[in-house]
C-alpha cells in the first residue's frame, strides 16, 4: 500500500502558528481521506484530538519531524470541492485569518446540524457486560430504557404521549464531561469530579450499546473526548432531568 500523507488545518490555532499540518493516513483510512473531508488529528505535547480539514493528500510532507497519525475521517465524501480549498488560501493571505477559520466560512450550511451523521465513535476494543459491576450495569438498564421509553413526543392530538420507537426517532448520545463542572468556589469551574476515561469510556460504549438494542436500531454518537460543536433545535423546549440516584419509575 502506498503511503500518503494529510497537509491538513487544524481548528483554534493562533494565528502566528498557523499552517498547514502533516499527518500520516494510517492504511485503513487511506480510502476514506480525501480533500475536503473532515478528519480527527492528535495536536499538541499532550496530543488532544482536533477537528481538521484535509487540503491536500500527498505522498511526500513538507517537514523532517515525527509525523502523527490521522484518527479518524469523519465524512462520507468531500465538503469541499477542490476550488473551496483553494479559496481557503487565499482568505488567509488576504483577511489575515486561520486556515480553519476559512475554512468553517465555506462549509455547506447546516453541516453542524448534521453532526450525528458526520460523526461516529471510533472503533475499539469490545466493552463486555461482565466488564461493569452489578450496580454500574443496573444503572445503564435503567437509564438507557427510561430514555428509551420516555413518551415525550406528540400524538395526534398533540399531547406527549409516544416514546421514540413509536414515532420511529433516532438518538444521538453525547459524552459530556461539563456536566460535572462545581462552580462552589470561584469563577473558574472545576471537572476534578467527572470520571476518567478508563471509567467513562465503558460506561459510555455499554450504554450506547443498551439504548440501541432497546430502540432497535444504531445509535448515533459523538466521539469521546473530542472538542464538539452540537446545534440542535429544542422542541417545545423540554428539557428532562434524570436523576439515577433518585429513581422515579
Amino acid at each position: 500500500m502506498p503511503i500518503l500523507f494529510a497537509r491538513v488545518a487544524v481548528e483554534n490555532t493562533a494565528y502566528h502558528f498557523d499552517k498547514a499540518f502533516d499527518y500520516l493516513i494510517p492504511e485503513e483510512l487511506l480510502e476514506q481521506a480525501k480533500p475536503g473531508c473532515r478528519v480527527l488529528v492528535p495536536f499538541g505535547a499532550g496530543n488532544a484530538q482536533r477537528l481538521a480539514m484535509i487540503l491536500e493528500v500527498s505522498p511526500e510532507k513538507e517537514t523532517q519531524n515525527t509525523t502523527k497519525q490521522v484518527v479518524a475521517v469523519l465524512d462520507e465524501a468531500p465538503l469541499l470541492t477542490n476550488e473551496a480549498i483553494q479559496l481557503v488560501f487565499w482568505l488567509k493571505d488576504r483577511y489575515f485569518c486561520t486556515l480553519f477559520e476559512a475554512v468553517k466560512l465555506l462549509l455547506p450550511a447546516g453541516i453542524h446540524y448534521r453532526m450525528k451523521t458526520e460523526y461516529a465513535l471510533a472503533k475499539g476494543r469490545p466493552v463486555e457486560k461482565e466488564a461493569l459491576s452489578k450496580e454500574e450495569s443496573a444503572l445503564i438498564e435503567y437509564l438507557a430504557g427510561k430514555l428509551v421509553r420516555l413518551r415525550i413526543f406528540d400524538d395526534e392530538a398533540g399531547v406527549m404521549n409516544l416514546d421514540v420507537v413509536q414515532t420511529g426517532g433516532e438518538i444521538l448520545v453525547v459524552s459530556q464531561f461539563t456536566l460535572h463542572a462545581s462552580t462552589r468556589k470561584g469563577n473558574r469551574p472545576s471537572y476534578v469530579r467527572a470520571a476518567g476515561p478508563e471509567a467513562a469510556v465503558p460506561l459510555y460504549e455499554r450504554f450506547v450499546a443498551v439504548t440501541g438494542k432497546l430502540l432497535g436500531r444504531p445509535v448515533q454518537t459523538g466521539v469521546f473526548g473530542a472538542d464538539m460543536q452540537v446545534e440542535l433545535v429544542n422542541d417545545g423546549p423540554v428539557t428532562i432531568w434524570i436523576d439515577s440516584k433518585r429513581k422515579e419509575y
